[in-house]
């Protein structure tokens, strides 16, 4: 793939910038789930710690809706 247009060489090549753009697009789509599957292992450690200390208290947890 040319940086440059073929037929310009003043120019850049729209197929190259349309590249780059889905480039920088698909790296910030990938931080963000990163930090997005971060934060879901956070809550879901956090709800077994609160299941832990219901059954510990002897409480029982509603039923999951079906």
């Amino acid at each position: 793939m040319r940086k440059r247009c073929q037929c310009d060489k003043n120019h850049y090549c729209d197929i190259w910038t349309d590249y780059q753009i889905s480039l920088n697009s698909l790296k910030e789509a990938e931080e963000l789930s990163h930090q997005n599957w971060l934060e879901l292992q956070h809550l879901h450690d956090r709800v077994c710690q609160l299941e832990a200390f219901i059954h510990a208290k002897g409480l029982s947890l509603p039923e999951e809706p079906k």
